[in-house]
């Protein structure tokens, strides 16, 4: 699965150059990263933050058959799509702009949570519901 991703800083700045212009008539795809998986983003969070997580691979229908169904319980993810994929090069190149690297981006945006002392969040999975999960898919 593959799907692009929109860094704040990036889309704030694009949001404000948008703003400027007095007559606008085109419509962007206002994302601010290349089409990545989900999998390379993860990735690229566990080297920054110098991590080596133990990565559990589950498809889609044996989520759906343990009623995971996505965003409703608590997990962002589009279940069953191959890809979700926007083109921002005409955003670039209309707007002379350029966007931070993912890896920057991300780095940034954990240096962000650490400052904030990586609160609990109030969505989404606690852990002892994952390791329910994933003692009764076996793993």
């Amino acid at each position: 699965q593959c799907a692009n991703f929109t860094y704040v800083e990036d889309y704030a700045e694009l949001v404000l150059r948008a703003l400027k212009i007095k007559k606008h008539r085109t419509v962007y795809n206002a994302t601010t990263h290349r089409a990545t998986s989900l999998m390379e983003m993860l990735e690229s969070i566990a080297e920054i933050m110098k991590r080596q997580p133990k990565w559990i691979d589950v498809d889609a229908k044996a989520l759906s058959k343990n009623g995971i169904n996505g965003g409703r319980d608590g997990i962002a993810l589009w279940f069953g799509l191959d890809e979700l994929r926007f083109n921002h090069s005409k955003t670039e190149r209309d707007f002379d702009i350029q966007f931070y690297m993912m890896e920057d981006a991300l780095a940034r945006t954990i240096d962000y949570y650490e400052k904030l002392d990586w609160y609990e969040p109030t969505y989404g999975w606690s852990i002892k519901k994952e390791q329910k999960l994933i003692k009764k898919l076996g793993l």
